[in-house]
């Protein structure tokens, strides 16, 4: 096979590039309803909200900005490490914050959100304070990340990804076990939607995996249809979180309200609670509403 040529490196630019932009809106779309929205707004909502940040700017990262110089190549391996691994951290505390509500009693979750940012921010900055310090971003041949497949610096990479698309494997498993007591009622419904979040994260790096350790296995020979499924893949995790948070019909309606207001299209929202329309977010309400502790 030998190394990817430059007319394969384009096309894997150019996939990365329209896929990026998708992610971009669909984290937009999550964050902008959050801020706007205060009826949606419950710790639940609120770690997709920086999961949605992370993403947001992971997709900004896959921009192959670093193309222009040596230095923006390190500045874009840097950030696409950072929030990479920042996003993959958000999706696990999302993922044990759902099996906790589901195989526990009800607690405050709230008393986890100072630990879930030290872990989701903290962690990933100590990775990329080595690598950077060590000098370990560059060129890999294809986008700026860890130039040497090899050693021990990728496993930075590699073990925060394998970790979290293991546990958010297991955690919808157990949380799909456990739909068959709740089928029928609103919590249920809610969470097989939430547990859809774990579903689109397992889809979106599942090719990340096989070419990052295909890669590792043996860099002389990368394999094409990898790196397009990874570059396809990847960059999209925020528009496939959006699909699921946008399919719920209570978001949906904010934004007709929000319409109608405006254009007198649709009924006002105290028409809707009057008619016994569900509005309860997308996320099961863990008794943690910002706008309640202003």
């Amino acid at each position: 096979m030998g190394p990817l040529v430059s007319s394969q490196v384009h096309t894997i630019n150019i996939i990365a590039i329209a896929s990026a932009s998708l992610g971009a809106l669909g984290s937009l779309f999550i964050i902008i309803t959050f801020i706007f929205f205060k009826q949606v707004r419950s710790f639940a909502t609120q770690l997709m909200f920086f999961l949605s940040l992370s993403d947001l700017l992971a997709s900004l990262a896959w921009y192959p900005f670093g193309q222009l110089s040596p230095e923006l190549c390190v500045v874009q391996g840097a950030a696409l490490h950072f929030f990479l691994c920042s996003s993959f951290f958000w999706t696990m505390c999302l993922s044990i914050s759902l099996l906790a509500i589901f195989y526990s009693e009800r607690f405050d979750l709230q008393d986890f959100l100072k630990l879930f940012h030290a872990i989701c921010w903290g962690v990933p900055a100590v990775f990329v304070f080595v690598c950077l310090l060590t000098g370990k971003y560059g060129s890999n041949g294809v986008w700026c990340f860890i130039k040497d497949p090899k050693g021990i610096y990728p496993l930075f990479y590699y073990i925060p990804l394998l970790l979290v698309l293991l546990v958010n494997s297991g955690v919808f498993i157990a949380v799909r076990l456990k739909m068959s007591k709740f089928l029928h009622s609103t919590e249920g419904r809610i969470n097989v939607v939430v547990s859809f979040y774990l579903l689109a994260f397992i889809a979106s790096q599942l090719p990340a995996v096989l070419n990052t350790l295909q890669t590792a296995i043996n860099p002389e020979n990368p394999v094409f249809a990898l790196f397009v499924l990874h570059a396809l893949l990847q960059p999209l995790q925020g528009f496939l979180n959006c699909v699921v948070y946008g399919s719920n019909e209570g978001f949906v309606w904010f934004y007709l309200e929000w319409c109608g207001q405006r254009w007198g299209r649709v009924r006002r929202g105290k028409d809707r609670a009057q008619d016994g329309q569900d509005t309860q977010g997308l996320m099961m309400d863990y008794d943690y509403h910002s706008d309640e502790e202003a």
